[in-house]
Order: C-alpha cells, then sequence, then structure tokens
C-alpha cells in the first residue's frame, strides 16, 4: 500500500530517505532499478517489505568491504514465519570469497545460492553489470540472472557465516502468488 509506506517514511524525518511511486506492473526489478539509479552511496542493499534485517546487518557489512578486496557480501538469511517465529533456513550458503568462472559454474548449477535479502554491493558493480533485467520471462529469477552476470564480469562475492536477515515466508508473497496463478 502507497499511502502506508509514504506515512511510515514521512515520520522518519530524514532527508536521507527517499520515496518514489511508480507502477511496475508486479516486476519488482523495475523498482529495484529505480531505487539503485536514484541511490547517492557507493554500496546497495535490499530490503523487501516484508521481510526484516537484524540491526547491525549494515554495519556489519561495511566492515567486510573494509578489510576484504570484495565487491558483494552475502549470507544466509532466517525464515520466519508471520507471525515472526524464526528458524534457520535450511538453503545456507557456502562461506568464502568466490569469483569467476567457479562462481559462475556453481550458480549455474544450482550449488550456490544467494539470498537478495543478505546482499549488499557496490553501486558500482550493479551499473557495470547491467541492473536487473526487467522482461517478465524471468520474473523471479532476476536477482540469479544479475549474480550470473555479475559473477561473469569477475567481481568477488562474499559469503559470511552471520545470519543478518530474516526472510518471511507467507501466502501473499508474490513468489506464492505468482507461481500459484
Amino acid at each position: 500500500n502507497f499511502t502506508y509506506t509514504y506515512k511510515i517514511i514521512n515520520e522518519f524525518n530524514d532527508p536521507r530517505i527517499k520515496y518514489f511511486k511508480i507502477s511496475n506492473n508486479g516486476v519488482i526489478a523495475k523498482s529495484r532499478n529505480l531505487g539503485i539509479k536514484e541511490a547517492k552511496g557507493e554500496w546497495i542493499a535490499f530490503l523487501d517489505s516484508d521481510d526484516t534485517w537484524e540491526r547491525e546487518k549494515l554495519a556489519k557489512q561495511l566492515q567486510y568491504f573494509e578489510y576484504n578486496n570484495i565487491d558483494l557480501v552475502y549470507g544466509a538469511s532466517y525464515i520466519i514465519n508471520s507471525n515472526g517465529d524464526r528458524q534457520i533456513s535450511h538453503m545456507k550458503p557456502e562461506v568464502g570469497v568466490y569469483s569467476g568462472q567457479f562462481l559462475v559454474n556453481k550458480l549455474i548449477l544450482g550449488t550456490f545460492f544467494i539470498p537478495i535479502l543478505t546482499v549488499m554491493v557496490k553501486k558500482n558493480v550493479l551499473l557495470n553489470a547491467g541492473l536487473f533485467n526487467e522482461s517478465k520471462s524471468i520474473k523471479n529469477a532476476e536477482d540469479f540472472d544479475l549474480w550470473l552476470r555479475i559473477a561473469s564480469k569477475g567481481y568477488n562475492m562474499m559469503c559470511i557465516s552471520e545470519i543478518l536477515s530474516n526472510y518471511r515466508i507467507h501466502e501473499n508473497q508474490s513468489t506464492s502468488i505468482d507461481t500459484a496463478s
């Protein structure tokens, strides 16, 4: 709901927070791309309205950028239900630093999983990789497509062991709705 989101954002009364209202026709890549293009900072992180981050997520991920030669950092997330009950995701990524053809192969084979809500990435990496594909033909896989393009360009990705995000499972999420229709 646009009105609800706008109301919450205005409560912060922070000029750094910007609100853009667009019609994306169910293609979230359009909204993500607009946010990336309008962002003024060096780093981008993704958070959908039904998911949450741990309070220290961004600060901890910034430390990894500071002390490692990486372009993107990600990790596992907790799975939470509509009541907020938490369990560790069974899709726990392999901790380490990866790049190049090795990473491309792992992504294609499905042995690496990069949950978008855990990602923090340099803005210039996203711009150089071409942003999210806005085609409806890859809806709900646009993040995987982008990770492949980033990996194929040789950028370094780091998977951390700390769990700093909460992925909410519920019947109204876009992936549930899209696969049911």
